[in-house]
């Protein structure tokens, strides 16, 4: 499936809401812009589940349902998972106390956003298995 041409547009749209809507909010331009990132991120590994990690398209409409839900529900909690990461726990000016002081909690934070971010929450989530394949 080729991406619709309205696609070339949704990027400026976006650029138009941020300016727009960070005028009457409280927060702050970086985090509102990594939020609007993660959910067009996600949409975009939502949409494109099949291409990105070749499954067969020629399975049942709700299974269609199931993948778009289930690829872009795992990029957005890889997503999330980055946005806690950043905005919370790393200290950017001082990241070799970070470092020295992260345990297992923020490896298990790094590899949800990694493998969310990437599409592959699905895949290891199913231990490797993905039906449909």
């Amino acid at each position: 499936m080729e991406p619709p041409s309205y696609i070339l547009y949704v990027f400026p749209c976006v650029v138009a809401l941020i300016l727009v809507s960070k005028i009457h909010s409280g927060l702050p331009l970086e985090k509102f812009l990594f939020i609007v990132t993660g959910l067009v991120a996600s949409g975009v590994f939502g949409f494109y589940a099949f291409k990105i990690h070749g499954i067969n398209e020629s399975c049942g409409e709700w299974y269609k349902i199931n993948q778009y839900i289930f690829n872009g529900l795992g990029a957005l909690i890889g997503w999330a998972a980055l946005y806690i990461l950043i905005f919370y726990k790393i200290d950017f000016t001082d990241i070799a106390t970070f470092i020295d002081s992260a345990g297992w909690k923020e490896f298990i934070l790094v590899l949800i956003s990694y493998y969310g971010i990437t599409g592959y929450i699905p895949h290891v989530a199913l231990l490797g298995k993905l039906p449909g394949r």
